[in-house]
């Protein structure tokens, strides 16, 4: 029965696809996938600039 459910959803190919990426790499990765799903009968993909703060990063956390 799931099996039925996850074979739906993988024929479907209406629905918006989210895709979230540091904003340096994400056109760059990402370009080629939107432009091979610019179609009628393709997804609407949709790429969100993710950003983390400089003090967030790793290497710029203080030790414990």
């Amino acid at each position: 029965m799931s099996g039925e459910a996850v074979a739906r959803f993988q024929d479907d190919r209406s629905g918006t696809v989210s895709v979230a990426a540091f904003h340096s790499a994400g056109l760059a990765i990402f370009a080629p996938l939107i432009m091979a799903l610019n179609g009628a009968d393709q997804p609407d993909v949709r790429l969100t600039d993710f950003d983390v703060a400089q003090e967030d990063f790793p290497s710029n956390r203080p030790s414990p």
